[in-house]
């Protein structure tokens, strides 16, 4: 009897521990978006970036950034909090072969409010 309680209380946390996990998750997901032209291109590459930021009075900075083993580009995009645009393009041109990460971070006045990072590959020489 005491074992099957003491099941119950551990799956109950768990079940607590991931709701509030994924709550935290589901509200940093919903501050940024970031959709990329595609995963793989061949060399030389153009990545397009769109960069979505839901509006709020606290943002003040986007940065952009893509990051490979022969190549590092960033962006910082100042905000106006709320006024600011929702949507950003970005462009690089000219990736060489290798693996890439995309980063993108919001940041307001006191400090980094979300992050999003994907991947990208380009094939070839």
């Amino acid at each position: 009897m005491r074992s099957r309680i003491a099941t119950r209380l551990v799956m109950g946390a768990l079940v607590f521990a991931v709701g509030i996990t994924a709550e935290v998750l589901a509200e940093q997901r919903g501050k940024l978006e970031m959709r990329l032209s595609g995963s793989v291109a061949m060399a030389p590459a153009v990545l397009r970036s769109t960069v979505f930021v839901e509006q709020h009075p606290d943002n003040r900075m986007l940065r952009v950034s893509i990051d490979g083993e022969n190549y590092f580009g960033s962006s910082d995009i100042p905000l106006e909090g709320a006024d600011s645009k929702r949507s950003h393009f970005l462009e690089w041109k000219g990736l060489p072969a290798g693996e890439y990460q995309v980063s993108t971070e919001l940041f307001g006045t006191s400090g980094e409010r979300a992050v999003l990072v994907r991947r990208f590959t380009v094939v070839g020489n």
